[in-house]
């Protein structure tokens, strides 16, 4: 899905215009991929939600805090 590589990107540090560029589509497509991810996630910003996608990365890498 191209939420699910613009999630990807966006915490990998790219700038929405870097993605639009990367991916060949327009910066209100981007915007407006970014604006659904935000209300999938539930934040408002940006910035919550790369440290929620980078906070699940780390899930997914490490597993639970309790099982360590």
């Amino acid at each position: 899905r191209a939420e699910a590589g613009i999630a990807n990107l966006l915490a990998q540090g790219l700038a929405p215009e870097d993605i639009a560029h990367t991916n060949g589509t327009s910066l209100a497509t981007v915007r407006g991929q970014i604006k659904k991810i935000l209300a999938k996630l539930g934040v408002s910003r940006q910035a919550e939600a790369v440290a929620v996608l980078l906070a699940g990365a780390a899930q997914a890498t490490w597993g639970p805090a309790s099982t360590r």
